[in-house]
C-alpha cells in the first residue's frame, strides 16, 4: 500500500478563541468549523439545523411559472408523466414528486429509463407517452441538455417541465419552464442542490401555493437522494439531511424500514446508512438490469409486497458486489503485468464486464493505484467507459485532448464517461498517457491524507464523541475529521480475516483500540516497532455493555525520532526491517499470497536457495538479473554501492508501490583468505596427481560448502595465476613447477581484492546503520567503487 502524504494546515488560536466565545461552543468545534469553510454566521444552521433555514422555493427561477402550469394541469386532469433517472437521486426525485402530485390529485405516471436506453430522455419513450394522452412532462434530474427531445415534444404539443441540477449547456431546451439554479438570471442563492433537492423545492412550491400542509413529510427521501448523489453536505443540503434523518429516526416510512431490516440495520440510521446502506440496494436494480423495482419499493404501500421488493433488491446488490469483485480480480490481474513506472493513466478493457458497475470498481482501482483509471466495457464495435481521477489531474481536460478518438464524452474533474470505438482503444491509451506525461502527473502520484487536527492522546476521552457528533451529519463536503494522535505504544496487534487489522495501544490513563478495515497490508509499518503514530476517525464502541473510545484508521506512519522517507518523494512505500525478523514476517497470512524477491549477493545466494526452498512466494536473485513484478526485499547488500542504488531506482521505475530494506549482519570475504586459497590449490593438486581434469566444476565438486563460492575461486585462481602457481590449458589448470616461495600478498591482483573488501565493509556498516533517507540518496562510496572495481 502507498506511504500517503500527510498534510493539515494551522489556524490562528485567535481567531478559534473569537469563534468560540462567539457562539458558546469549545475551541475543539471551533477550530473543526474553521478548517471547513464555515463561516461565523452560518454556525448556527450549521450546528442546528431548522425548517426555518430553508430558502424559499420561489427564489428559483421559472418556480412560479412552473408552478402554474402543474396546478392548471392537476385541475384540468391532465395527464402528467414524471420523465427521471435510474440513480438513487433520480429514482427518489421521481418518488417525492410522484407522490407529492398524487397527493394534490394529479393524474400522474412515471418514466425512469434503464441503462441500455441510456441517461435523459430519449425520444422513443416520449413518444410512446404522448400516444397515450400525455399532455406534460416533469423531467428530474434529467433533461438540462435534452434541446433535440424537448423540441420534439413541443412539435407534438405536449409542455416540459425541467428540473436539473446539472451544469446547463450554453444553449438550453426550449422548455416551459426550467428550474436550475445554475442556469444563468437564477439567483437562488444555494448552488448545490442535488436533483431530488429540486424536486422536493417544486413539492413545496406546489403545497404552499395551494395552501396545503406536509410538504416536509418527503424530508426523509430527499435526505436518501441527496447524500447517495454525493452533493456537498454544506448550507440548505445539510439542513435536509440533517432534518431528513430525524425524521426517518422518528417514524422510518414503510419502506425503507423494510430495507432496513433486509440490511441488517437496528440501530440510529445516520448519513453512513444511507451512502452505504439505502442506496447501494436501491443502485443495484439499476446497476445490473432495470430500476423499476427500486422506484416501486419507495413508493410500495403493501407491506408484503415490500418485503419482497427489499429482499430482491438486497440480493441484487450482493450480486453486484460479486460482479464487481471479479472485475476488480481482473483488473489487478491486468496491472500486474504493467509498468507503472511508465503507465500513467490505466485504461482497461474487457467484452466480459458488465457496463453498470465499471465505475465502482474504477473508484477501488484508484484508491490501490492512486493514478487515473478508465474501465471500458466492450460490446460490438464500441466500449462504453467510466473514468475515475485523482486530485491535481482533471480528467474532463484529459478526455477533451483526446476527443477526436472518442464518440462522446462528458464528466468533470474527478469522474466521467466516454463511449469509443474499440478499435481506438489502443490509440486512445497512448494519447492519454502522453497528456499525462506532458501535464505533470508524477507530482499527483503520491497519495495525500488531510489531517484535521493533532490530538494529544493524554487527553483523549469519551467526551470526544459528543463534540465530534455536532458535526454530523457527515459526508460529501463535510466528511468525519481525521484526526492524527503521534508516537502511540503498541502493545498488541492482529490480523482479523487475513485482511483487517487489529492494534491496542496503551495510553497513560486508558487502552485505546484501533482498527483498520481492509488495512491488513499496513502490519509491515508496525512489525517490530513500538511506536507508531495513527491518523484515523474517533468514534464510540459499546461491547457487552461496555462503552469505550475507538479509532478506525487510515493509515499509519512511523514519526518518532525522524521521518524516514528521502528528500525526494517517491511512489513506492519504503519499509526497514533491518533490526527486524523478516522470517516472521513473511510467514504472516496477509504475506502468504504475496510474490517477494529477495535479493542477496553471490556469497549468500546458494544459502538463500536452500533455505527458501519450500517457500513458493520467495524467489532469490542476485544484484544485476532481469527485474520482475513482486516486492524486492534487499536483505544483503551488493558488493557496490552503485547497484545497490541502480536496482532501486529500476524497481521505482517499474512502478513497485512497497521495497524491503532488510539488511543483516554478516561477514561476506571480498577477499579469499589463507585457508580458502589453501584449500583451492590442493583442489587444484589432488586433481593434477589423480590425472583428473582440474576444470571449474571438478574444483568445486572437490571444496567442500564452505569454500565452494563462485567469485572467490576465480579471484583465487587469478591471484595464483599472478604468482605463477598455475597456469589455464584447455579450460583446465596445472600446477606450475615453482622452486621460490612465493608472497601472494604482494600481488597487485590480491592489493585490488583487500581494497574491495575495505570499501565494501564501510559501504555495509553503512547499510546498517544509516539513516533510510541517507542510505537512499547518499552515493558516498560510488566514486571509490569505480576506481577499484575495474
Amino acid at each position: 500500500m502507498l506511504e500517503k502524504k500527510w498534510l493539515w494546515k494551522e489556524v490562528d488560536k485567535k481567531q478559534v478563541e473569537e469563534l468560540a466565545n462567539e457562539h458558546n461552543i469549545s475551541p475543539f468545534i471551533a477550530e473543526l468549523l474553521i478548517k471547513r469553510g464555515i463561516s461565523s454566521k452560518d454556525v448556527p444552521a450549521f450546528l442546528n439545523p431548522k425548517l426555518e433555514d430553508l430558502y424559499s422555493p420561489f427564489n428559483l427561477k421559472d418556480m412560479e411559472k412552473g408552478v402554474e402550469r402543474i396546478i392548471k394541469g392537476v385541475e384540468g386532469k391532465e395527464k402528467i408523466l414524471i420523465f427521471g433517472d435510474y440513480d438513487v437521486d433520480g429514482i427518489t426525485s421521481t418518488a417525492v414528486l410522484y407522490c407529492g402530485l398524487k397527493e394534490l390529485g394529479g393524474e400522474v405516471s412515471y418514466y425512469i429509463p434503464n441503462r441500455e436506453e441510456g441517461y435523459g430522455l430519449n425520444k422513443q419513450a416520449l413518444a410512446q407517452a404522448i400516444s397515450q394522452g400525455v399532455s406534460l412532462i416533469i423531467t428530474v434530474d434529467c433533461g438540462i441538455t435534452a434541446l433535440e427531445e424537448v423540441q420534439y415534444c413541443n412539435e407534438q404539443g405536449v409542455n416540459c417541465i425541467i428540473t436539473d441540477h446539472h451544469l446547463p449547456p450554453e444553449v438550453l431546451p426550449p422548455a416551459f419552464a426550467i428550474i436550475n439554479p445554475k442556469q444563468e438570471g437564477c439567483n437562488y442563492p444555494f448552488k448545490e442542490l442535488a436533483g431530488v433537492g429540486l424536486a422536493f423545492k417544486l413539492i413545496t412550491a406546489l403545497y404552499q401555493t395551494l395552501n396545503k400542509v406536509g410538504w416536509e413529510k418527503y424530508l426523509d427521501m430527499v435526505a436518501l437522494g441527496t447524500v447517495a448523489d454525493l452533493v456537498p453536505l454544506l448550507g440548505e443540503n445539510r439542513t435536509i439531511v440533517s432534518l431528513g434523518l430525524k425524521r426517518m429516526n422518528e417514524d422510518l416510512r414503510m419502506p425503507l424500514k423494510k430495507l432496513a431490516e433486509v440490511a441488517g440495520v437496528k440501530r440510529e440510521i445516520e448519513a453512513y446508512h444511507l451512502g452505504f446502506v439505502f442506496g447501494p440496494r436501491l443502485n443495484a436494480a439499476g446497476r445490473l438490469e432495470s430500476p423499476k423495482e427500486a422506484i416501486q419499493l419507495l413508493l410500495a404501500e403493501d407491506e408484503e409486497q415490500a418485503w419482497e421488493l427489499a429482499k430482491f433488491l438486497d440480493k441484487q446488490n450482493k450480486g453486484r458486489q460479486e460482479v464487481e469483485q471479479r472485475i476488480l480480480e481482473e483488473c489487478i490481474q491486468m496491472v500486474d503485468k504493467i509498468n507503472l513506472g511508465k503507465t500513467k493513466v490505466l485504461v482497461l478493457a474487457s467484452e466480459e464486464w458488465h457496463h453498470g458497475v465499471i465505475g465502482i470498481v474504477a473508484s477501488r482501482l484508484v484508491e490501490k493505484y492512486h493514478r487515473p483509471v478508465i474501465l471500458l466495457a466492450i460490446k460490438g464495435e464500441e466500449a462504453n467507459g467510466s473514468c475515475r481521477s485523482i486530485e491535481g489531474f482533471h480528467i474532463h481536460q484529459a478526455l477533451t485532448y483526446c476527443e477526436e478518438l472518442l464518440i462522446k464524452y462528458g464528466g468533470h474533474a474527478m469522474a466521467a464517461g466516454l463511449t469509443i470505438n474499440k478499435s481506438l482503444i489502443d490509440k486512445f491509451r497512448e494519447k492519454i498517457n502522453s497528456y499525462a506525461v506532458e501535464n505533470n502527473i508524477d507530482n499527483y502520484l503520491i497519495p495525500k491524507l488531510y489531517i484535521d487536527t493533532t490530538l494529544d492522546p493524554n487527553n483523549l476521552d469519551l467526551k470526544i464523541i459528543g463534540e465530534i457528533n455536532k458535526l454530523k451529519p457527515f459526508g460529501q463536503g463535510n466528511p468525519p475529521p481525521v484526526f492524527r494522535i503521534p508516537n502511540l505504544k503498541i502493545c498488541k496487534f492482529s490480523l482479523i480475516s487475513e485482511c483487517h487489522l487489529k492494534i491496542d495501544f496503551k495510553l497513560d490513563h486508558m487502552w485505546l483500540n484501533a482498527i483498520g478495515f481492509k488495512k491488513g497490508d499496513l502490519v509491515s509499518r508496525i512489525y517490530g516497532q513500538k511506536y507508531i503514530s495513527v491518523a484515523g476517525y474517533l468514534e464510540e464502541n459499546t461491547f457487552n455493555g461496555n462503552t469505550f473510545l475507538q479509532m478506525k484508521f487510515i493509515d499509519l506512519k512511523k514519526e518518532l525520532k525522524e521521518e524516514s522517507l528521502n528528500k525526494r518523494e517517491r511512489f513506492m512505500e519504503i519499509l526497514d526491517f533491518r533490526k527486524t525478523s523478516l522470517k516472521e514476517y513473511l510467514k504472516l497470512v496477509v504475506n502468504l499470497g504475496k510474490k517477494y524477491l529477495l535479493y542477496t549477493n553471490g556469497y549468500y545466494k546458494k544459502k538463500l536457495e536452500k533455505f527458501y526452498l519450500e517457500q513458493k512466494n520467495v524467489i532469490i536473485k542476485e544484484y544485476g538479473e532481469r527485474i520482475e513484478k513482486g516486492i524486492p526485499i534487499f536483505l544483503h547488500p551488493s558488493f557496490k554501492q552503485r547497484d545497490f542504488l541502480q536496482t532501486v531506482r529500476d524497481y521505482e521505475n517499474f512502478g513497485v508501490e512497497q521495497i524491503i530494506i532488510a539488511f543483516k549482519e554478516g561477514d561476506v570475504p571480498l577477499l579469499p583468505d589463507r585457508d580458502f586459497l589453501v584449500a583451492l590449490y590442493s583442489a587444484i593438486k589432488k586433481l593434477n596427481n589423480e590425472g583428473k581434469l582440474a576444470n571449474i566444476n571438478n574444483i568445486k565438486f572437490i571444496l567442500n560448502d564452505k569454500f565452494s563460492v563462485d567469485y572467490l575461486i576465480d579471484r583465487g585462481l587469478n591471484i595464483f595465476s599472478e604468482c605463477n602457481l598455475i597456469y589455464l590449458k584447455k579450460d583446465c589448470w596445472f600446477l606450475s613447477d615453482v622452486q621460490e616461495k612465493v608472497d601472494y600478498q604482494k600481488t597487485a591482483t590480491f592489493q585490488k581484492y583487500l581494497k574491495q573488501q575495505q570499501l565494501f565493509y564501510k559501504w555495509h556498516q553503512f547499510a546498517l546503520n544509516s539513516s533510510l533517507e541517507d542510505l537512499l540518496e547518499n552515493q558516498q562510496f560510488i566514486i571509490e567503487e569505480d576506481k577499484i572495481w575495474i
